[in-house]
């Protein structure tokens, strides 16, 4: 029983050494340790995705949080380009009435008050949508 129990610990720590090093031998790169909070809940369901996937659960989380990173678009959904495409067509309605009333300060300020608090970001622009 001593002998078969040993048998399964080390077809467990062979079965463990292939999960944990499949994501390693990808990228051999220097490497930090930091430490995250999590729940028991949360981290039963990362170790049981990671599984699935036959790599460490902290090679998981790393590597999802990257690809969200990467991936990260705005907007995303049908519904944020719409309340979008509205907010720009309600703004430039606004800029026609002051410039008819001749307000173009005001509309330089404005201009400047959005620019400070949500620049434009590289390569995207308004006029795009």
């Amino acid at each position: 029983m001593v002998q078969e129990m040993r048998i399964f610990a080390v077809v467990l720590r062979l079965e463990r050494i292939k999960i944990f090093t499949i994501g390693a031998a990808k990228r051999m790169v220097q490497t930090i340790q930091k430490n995250i909070r999590v729940t028991p809940e949360q981290w039963k369901r990362i170790e049981n995705e990671a599984e699935k996937r036959e790599m460490s659960p902290n090679r998981l989380v790393v590597e999802l949080v990257m690809e969200a990173l990467e991936r990260r678009e705005w907007p995303r959904t049908e519904a944020e380009i719409h309340l979008l495409r509205s907010a720009m067509f309600t703004a430039q309605a606004i800029i026609r009435d002051m410039e008819r009333d001749g307000r173009e300060k005001e509309i330089e300020q404005i201009s400047r008050n959005i620019s400070q608090v949500a620049p434009e970001l590289p390569g995207n622009s308004a006029k795009n949508l």
